[in-house]
């Protein structure tokens, strides 16, 4: 671990005579994150109690300011700044709010590069469009060299990698990656895994592990595809009921919606329960490929919806009964409105109210597509409300949706060169659902580059820097007279 120390000589004003000393701060130490070199550690000790500000601004960019602040009033602070640039220089201020007519002190750094195993990103925006959010993560995998190793990513608009994390375990990039907030990222499941690797878990910004399912079963669970947080903060998980370690047979499985507060069960739902009670048809067989499951408020039903890519069908289960209450897709239940034809495999989707926003692989279609339905249980009927696709596009595996706001989506088009045959390389494309126009476009940098899904994130939710967040931005002005 690196370290650089910088000793300010204490230089007192005006002497018995009250006035403030010239500057609080004796000593400013700077060290490295060893597994995140976006991050440093800065320790401050003053000569008297106060609380402090750090702003650190990027050389080559300098409206690109990082601002944290330490708000316990204390001779002695410690602060980490995150999300940062890789090989970067960058110049910073530190000082003490409570004591504005203290003089401030400067202290530098430079990162490292970054990790070889992490991607490389290009980002195409529409002229005069502008994106809604700030930061994408993603998962990263190069599956064509053979590697089970994955990386969740996060880069900015530009496509500058701002955070990584490997994690601890081997699988498939079919992993649930998002922001659950208070500077926490959620994780979970993957195809490959061995069984319980794949507990959804939560890591903050300093690759600190804080939470990981360990509720009765979970560590037998063979966890895949993903780990979502509902609105009430609670995480749905899918496990394998009857797959081996380490392998994914796409059958009968398991819906887990874990209260990470309490590490239990607050839901769950088994296929072989469901099949044995006869919520649930097998006479086609037991190739379901659930990978998807999230929260539905149908207008009738508090339903869990579940995506079934093995079956070529989505499913409504009523949480309060466990009946499978309206299909979709092969058998439907629902009748298709103002749509030629049902998807062919889906894989990761997202809800809005009684909406269905859905990635629709097209197997046996011409194409893949994002569509949105609008589901009436009392109609029976499922509309389709937006469709969106474009040229070359037509991806058989992986792949995901979000509703964004102000009317934009935000499409993975997941691929691998050895793994897929659409066009490469894989993308994250964020669409305005009002023009059907893409606004942004992030493209990995090899078409080996393999993903999975993608969230988008508030600049001001993390990081805090203000060229990302107006909030940011404020505060230094209302700090200009404290880091002068």
């Amino acid at each position: 671990m690196r370290s650089f120390g910088f000793m300010m000589g204490l230089l007192l004003v005006g002497g018995a005579s009250g006035c403030a000393p010239a500057s609080l701060v004796t000593d400013v130490t700077v060290t490295d994150n060893p597994a995140l070199v976006l991050q440093k550690n800065v320790a401050v000790t003053l000569s008297q109690a106060s609380t402090v500000a750090i702003a650190c601004t990027r050389e080559s960019n300098r409206v690109e300011t990082h601002l944290v602040e330490s708000t316990v009033s204390s001779s002695a602070h410690s602060v980490q700044i995150h999300g940062l640039v890789a090989d970067e220089s960058y110049s910073c201020t530190v000082g003490t709010p409570d004591q504005p007519e203290a003089l401030s002190s400067d202290f530098k750094f430079t990162t490292d590069s970054l990790p070889s195993n992490l991607p490389s990103f290009s980002v195409d925006p529409a002229e005069g469009s502008s994106m809604v959010g700030t930061y994408t993560l993603v998962p990263h995998q190069r599956t064509c060299e053979n590697s089970l190793a994955i990386n969740l990513v996060m880069v900015d608009p530009v496509g500058e990698v701002r955070w990584y994390y490997p994690l601890p375990f081997e699988g498939y990039p079919d992993v649930g990656a998002e922001y659950y907030g208070d500077q926490l990222v959620l994780w979970g499941g993957s195809s490959a895994s061995l069984a319980g690797e794949g507990a959804p878990a939560l890591v903050d910004l300093s690759h600190n592990m804080v939470y990981q399912a360990d509720y009765s079963g979970a560590a037998e669970a063979p966890f895949h595809h993903m780990a979502e947080a509902a609105s009430d903060g609670t995480v749905i998980a899918i496990a394998d009921e009857e797959g081996a370690d380490g392998l994914y047979i796409g059958g009968p499985f398991s819906i887990h919606q874990i209260d990470v507060t309490n590490d239990e069960l607050a839901w769950s739902w088994s296929a072989l329960a469901a099949i044995e009670a006869g919520h649930l048809d097998s006479s086609y067989g037991l190739e379901y490929g659930a990978n998807w499951a999230g929260l539905i408020n149908d207008g009738q039903h508090d339903a869990m919806v579940v995506s079934l890519c093995g079956s070529d069908a989505i499913i409504g289960i009523d949480r309060d009964s466990g009946e499978v209450v309206w299909r979709m897709g092969e058998r439907p239940t629902l009748e298709l409105v103002d749509g030629d034809e049902w998807f062919s495999c889906t894989h990761g989707a997202d809800v809005s109210g009684n909406k269905l926003l859905v990635y629709d692989n097209g197997r046996s279609l011409q194409g893949s597509r994002a569509l949105e339905y609008t589901i009436d249980p009392v109609a029976a009927t499922a509309t389709v409300t937006w469709e969106w696709t474009e040229d070359h596009w037509h991806e058989p595996a992986w792949g995901d949706v979000d509703y964004l706001a102000e009317d934009h989506v935000l499409i993975t088009r997941a691929h691998a060169e050895c793994f897929t045959f659409g066009a490469g390389p894989s993308q994250v494309v964020e669409v305005d659902r009002a023009t059907d126009k893409t606004v942004w476009r992030l493209f990995f940098g090899d078409s080996g580059d393999a993903t999975y899904s993608a969230d988008r994130i508030d600049g001001c939710e993390i990081f805090g820097n203000s060229a990302y967040c107006q909030t940011v931005s404020d505060r230094l002005e209302e700090l200009a007279q404290v880091l002068d």
